[in-house]
């Protein structure tokens, strides 16, 4: 079963296996660091009524993804997502413990009045979308799209919400070897149209079947239009990162050094310059064999000068591997 077009799939694959079998693989992690990054920057902010804790807001986004980053599974764990809502909003935590407690009133989202009005059926409702997903067959990237999209719907905590489904997706992604899915703040108003439309068309076809797993199954139109819309952030993140994956250079650096110090001084020098500059990169000295190897965006002329600077470092050869 699918809930985004094969064709859209297929470039998402063939985009995946092309980073995949890039000309230095030991990068991706790093480029994938950095769209986490963004990630963590990015979405806790989204709703404005967050723009004045904004620090407190990105903090415990951090904890809770780094928890889920440990304990996530392939299945909607109803302890796990607890927990991972319970360090998104800290004021949501149990007494007995850091997870947070499903809502036991109603919801809405915007003027949108559609959420399960009480704990039995919130519970009810992630029993479905894991029915579905486990009967669906789904594509791992449309199993991450399907739990982001109805965790927001379903609003099972009140607050917090959008956060815990955004790590829900994103590190479940993560685990799959694909990029965090992020929303540029300037797509943010067409973002809120996609998903407003697909919870309408959610209660469109919820009301037009008595079957349970129907509406998650087959989706209405104004879903599929949400589904895409996330399908394609994450082939624009794979491309994305495929470019800079190109972009980076190989170096292959012998030298000779006065002493082990002088080597790792070296090292040190070329990592803080990465950092500064904010670039993909990596710096791997082996000490017996006098040699570094620089991996980043790093101009020639640059890494000659870092080096020649260095003290206790002389006879330098730089070779341009790719």
């Amino acid at each position: 079963m699918k809930i985004l077009n094969q064709n859209l799939l297929d470039k998402i694959e063939d985009a995946k296996n092309r980073l995949d079998k890039s000309k230095v693989p030991n990068m991706i992690g790093e480029v994938f660091k950095t769209m986490e990054e963004q990630v963590m920057e990015n979405a806790p902010i989204q709703d404005r009524d967050n723009e004045e804790r904004k620090i407190e807001v990105i903090e415990n986004f951090k904890k809770a993804w780094n928890y889920a980053d440990k304990n996530l599974g392939s299945n909607l764990n109803y302890q796990t997502l607890k927990e991972i809502a319970g360090r998104v909003e800290p004021i949501l935590k149990s007494p007995q413990g850091n997870y947070a407690k499903f809502r036991e009133g109603g919801a809405r989202f915007s003027n949108i009045h559609y959420a399960p009005i009480d704990r039995f059926r919130i519970e009810t409702q992630l029993d479905r979308l894991s029915q579905s997903i486990e009967v669906g067959e789904f594509h791992p990237l449309e199993e991450s799209i399907l739990k982001y999209f109805h965790l927001i719907r379903i609003q099972p905590f009140t607050n917090g919400n959008k956060r815990t489904a955004n790590i829900i997706m994103n590190v479940g992604l993560k685990k799959l070897e694909f990029l965090p899915i992020t929303i540029p703040q300037g797509e943010s108003i067409l973002f809120q149209d996609y998903l407003f439309g697909a919870i309408e068309g959610f209660k469109e076809s919820g009301s037009e079947t008595s079957e349970k797993l129907s509406p998650f199954l087959n989706p209405e139109q104004k879903q599929l239009q949400f589904y895409d819309y996330l399908a394609r952030r994450e082939l624009s993140a794979l491309r994305c990162a495929e470019d800079k994956m190109a972009g980076l250079q190989n170096y292959m650096i012998n030298f000779e050094s006065r002493s082990p110090n002088a080597s790792y001084g070296l090292k040190h020098r070329l990592s803080g310059y990465l950092r500064g500059k904010n670039i993909p990169g990596q710096v791997k000295l082996n000490v017996r064999e006098n040699n570094l190897e620089v991996i980043g965006e790093i101009p020639f002329n640059a890494l000659e000068k870092i080096i020649t600077e260095s003290k206790g470092i002389k006879k330098i050869n730089i070779n341009l591997i790719s």
